[in-house]
């Protein structure tokens, strides 16, 4: 465990991640949290930083300012800067990038972080809730089926875990921001790759 547990999802008192409790899809959660959480900071941060932040939460010790920076939200603003394209970041402008990059004009920037952990809650909610739309059976890949109520169709499933992912795409630029071009000095080793929005081939 880094910083999500189960509990996150079924306690999230906004509604927008969260996920029913239940025996049979508890472990099935978990499991996905076990998968994807480290690989995502590791993506967001570079291997290097992603470790020693992961090390230092699992270390249980009072956390050094330069990580409880990365993992609490942020709200800054920049009166005067050359636009921030991140890597790989796949809604700028409606246009897919990849590498870093900046615009010739300058004008007012505000960079929104509502945390680590709510980023890597709507990015693993993604790979949840996509994954159980379908399952496998003996006949092939099938729309998953519920005793008590009406399961939505397989389009509808795939882009509701999509809003959730992409709208966590603003924070993961605001911490690279921070990381990359705000704060360089403090993380001398930040190499994070960029996200891609996601757009699934079904709609």
């Amino acid at each position: 465990m880094i910083l999500l547990t189960t509990e996150d999802f079924f306690a999230d008192s906004a509604g927008r991640l969260q996920l029913v409790s239940a025996v049979k899809t508890n472990g099935i959660l978990q499991a996905y949290i076990d998968d994807n959480e480290a690989i995502y900071i590791r993506q967001l941060l570079g291997v290097e930083l992603g470790n020693l932040l992961i090390a230092a939460i699992q270390a249980g010790d009072p956390i050094d300012q330069r990580y409880q920076n990365i993992i609490d939200p942020f709200s800054l603003q920049i009166k005067d800067a050359s636009i921030f394209i991140p890597a790989g970041w796949g809604i700028w402008w409606g246009f897919e990038w990849w590498g870093w990059g900046y615009d010739d004009c300058t004008f007012p920037q505000i960079h929104e972080s509502v945390g680590l952990k709510k980023m890597l809650m709507a990015m693993i909610f993604y790979d949840y809730v996509t994954d159980q739309s379908t399952q496998y059976s003996q006949s092939g890949v099938v729309t998953a089926n519920a005793e008590t109520s009406n399961v939505k169709n397989m389009e509808n499933g795939f882009r509701f875990g999509e809003q959730r992912y992409n709208a966590a795409l603003e924070t993961a630029a605001s911490i690279q921001w921070r990381c990359f071009i705000d704060e360089p000095d403090t993380y001398p080793e930040y190499e994070g790759l960029g996200f891609t929005a996601k757009y699934s081939p079904v709609l």
